[in-house]
């Protein structure tokens, strides 16, 4: 009789019942263990990829700390501002157009300065904005194509009643009215 024959017949045997549901109890706990040890592993690899974008975007600085945005062009005064919204969680790009729209469409509503840098420097208006805010690379970039959409008079994404937002964490919500709840129309990124 050879050694894998024996061990098979002395797993088989009647005195040995519970074995094999031991070794299948033992096996499912591994391939559970290993499971969540993957997933633990790809959302620790998810959190170190997000901080290296994050280094990386953050040494894309176009220019050092300025805090002289008496002399900055409308897409730097816009980057900056951004960049406020992208430090409370605002990261994405689609993110960053919607809230300089926001800033766009308020130029034209009657409750703001008909000028964009007025309506930028108006105290307590952004989340983080501060004229010492850096100016970062892709910011700067989506603050330039929207202003470049506004002034040749391109199509809008976002209708020019929408001139309030909400920012919480990674969601960000343009919306026509200033009230907290979500019974307002709004778009979301």
């Amino acid at each position: 009789m050879t050694l894998p024959k024996m061990i098979w017949n002395w797993f088989c045997r009647r005195e040995n019942r519970l074995l094999p549901l031991l070794f299948a109890l033992i096996w499912a706990l591994v391939i559970l263990l290993g499971c969540r040890v993957q997933q633990r592993d790809v959302a620790l690899a998810e959190t170190r990829g997000r901080e290296a974008a994050l280094e990386e975007l953050s040494a894309a600085v176009v220019e050092p700390e300025d805090p002289a945005p008496a002399e900055d062009s409308e897409a730097k005064l816009l980057a900056r501002m951004l960049y406020g919204y992208y430090q409370a969680g605002a990261t994405r790009a689609d993110q960053w157009e919607l809230i300089a729209w926001v800033a766009v469409n308020r130029t034209e509503a009657s409750l703001w300065p008909e000028e964009l840098r007025e309506v930028l420097l108006q105290p307590e208006q952004w989340q983080g904005f501060s004229e010492g805010n850096p100016i970062l690379q892709d910011i700067l970039t989506v603050a330039e194509n929207v202003l470049e959409v506004w002034h040749s008079g391109g199509a809008r994404p976002l209708a020019p009643e929408f001139v309030y937002l909400a920012q919480s964490g990674s969601r960000t919500q343009a919306r026509t009215e200033y009230i907290e709840s979500g019974t307002c129309r709004y778009v979301e990124r």
